[in-house]
């Protein structure tokens, strides 16, 4: 077992449904503008699989934490390749959550809509 944090980025822009193929396809990330550095070769994938198996327990289940107002995320990127920028978490928030940090981009817009239509 080890105490090293691992974080793990998972994108899911489909929040109800999943769209039927050819539209919502396995993306190739090795020719992802923004995910493509952050493959990892085929050796190191099987000591990472190597050191999982070998721990001795699950690890346990991980808290979510909610971001969904656009003050709750004081920051913005496109991600390597969006034409806008998306909100984000700021760098500390990221870093001081062990756990599952879900960021609602609709509910923080439905929120930015709201208080500055009223």
């Amino acid at each position: 077992d080890t105490a090293e944090m691992r974080k793990v980025f998972i994108f899911n822009f489909w929040r109800r449904h999943k769209p039927e193929a050819p539209h919502c396809q396995r993306q190739d990330f090795s020719r992802h503008p923004a995910a493509e550095h952050l493959l990892l070769s085929d050796e190191e994938v099987r000591r990472l699989e190597k050191a999982e198996g070998a721990r001795r327990k699950a690890p346990p289940p991980v808290d979510r934490v909610t971001l969904g107002h656009p003050a709750e995320m004081p920051h913005s990127s496109d991600l390597g390749y969006l034409q806008l920028a998306m909100p984000m978490p700021s760098i500390a928030q990221l870093q001081e959550n062990a756990g599952l940090i879900e960021i609602d981009w609709a509910g923080a817009a439905a929120n930015w809509f709201h208080e500055t239509s009223g």
